[in-house]
């Protein structure tokens, strides 16, 4: 995408938003500011395991085939206590990189509700859940129109070279996940391979659907 043109699209989203409380859903085409959240701040993050994790290396291409910033992306995925998936992103941006990251995007979240914000205290909380806080927070979440697109835009210096960001999260109502890929940006484009919720097929929805009624009976 053009960053000229979805610099200006995000500038007119951002005019209609006021600072809003951590965690907030985005609905589709939406786009929410992040302003970061702790354990303390929301109870709600203790209690969970990662279920799934991987670290991958990224190169990011420009358009001429030209090497413009290398790194590493962290992704988890976390089952909360409520028994419900989470997915936390951290970059870290290579010394050696050409440029600063300016956005990340994730898919495909389609079909799910995605509350996002970033944690400030690692993963605190959260049993295999990592001890390195970042230092860099991303300024707003957008979600596209289709719903599928999650992604975070850093401020005008975005990820510096040799910096590390707070471990991004988007909290959905799924309790499966499948792979999913994240793309990152700035000057050029890396795509990995991650993580992303997944629909249940009808049989699993039955069976979750019977498994919810003898509990309701035995109470």
């Amino acid at each position: 995408m053009n960053k000229r043109v979805f610099s200006i699209a995000a500038a007119c989203s951002l005019a209609m938003l006021a600072s809003v409380a951590s965690a907030v859903t985005i609905a589709p085409g939406g786009a929410v500011l992040t302003n970061g959240t702790s354990l303390g701040a929301d109870p709600s993050f203790n209690n969970g395991t990662v279920i799934a994790s991987n670290a991958t290396p990224f190169i990011g291409i420009d358009s001429f085939s030209n090497v413009k910033f290398t790194g590493v992306l962290y992704a988890n995925v976390v089952r909360e206590s409520s028994g419900l998936l989470s997915f936390y992103y951290q970059i870290h941006n290579d010394i050696t990189s050409l440029d600063a990251l300016e956005r990340f995007t994730n898919q495909d979240f389609t079909g799910f509700t995605t509350d996002v914000d970033y944690r400030t205290d690692a993963q605190t909380g959260i049993t295999g859940g990592s001890a390195l806080v970042g230092t860099v927070g991303s300024r707003f979440a957008t979600r596209n129109s289709t719903a599928a697109v999650v992604g975070f835009t850093f401020n005008s210096t975005g990820v510096p070279q040799g910096a590390d960001t707070y471990w991004h999260v988007i909290r959905t109502n799924a309790t499966l996940f499948t792979s999913g890929s994240t793309a990152l940006l700035n000057g050029g484009i890396a795509t990995v391979q991650t993580f992303a919720p997944l629909v249940p097929e009808p049989g699993s929805l039955a069976l979750l659907g019977l498994g919810a009624l003898m509990l309701r009976r035995r109470k």
